[in-house]
């Protein structure tokens, strides 16, 4: 992985630290980007005991794997359906750190958002 950032992408987080990002800011979304078959068999994250919500959208699509075409306005659709604003900090997880990484790189590039109000 690079050390420097890219386009807007901030960075890796650790556990410890995305949840204290989600329990001290309320702006704070988790978006779990795993497949449906993963938070059946596995487990879905749960933010009850901070009063939030995880966002779940598939990253790659279950079984092909193949990397949702629609993710970015598919989740920009969750997010503002939520009031989630463009300046809220939005952590993403999977199983290893690849797909999550993959997908804030998508979701902070200029070229594949459009800014939430």
């Amino acid at each position: 992985m690079p050390d420097q950032p890219i386009d807007g992408y901030a960075g890796d987080v650790s556990a410890d630290a995305a949840w204290a990002m989600l329990k001290s800011d309320e702006a704070a979304v988790l978006v779990d980007v795993r497949t449906k078959a993963e938070w059946a068999y596995v487990g879905a994250p749960d933010l009850s005991a901070i009063d939030k919500e995880t966002v779940f959208i598939e990253w790659q699509e279950f079984p092909s794997m193949k990397v949702a075409g629609d993710f970015a306005p598919q989740l920009l659709g969750l997010l503002r359906a939520r009031g989630v604003s463009a300046a809220a900090p939005v952590l993403f997880l999977c199983r290893s750190g690849v797909r999550s990484r993959a997908a804030a790189i998508a979701m902070t590039a200029p070229s594949a958002w459009e800014p939430l109000p």
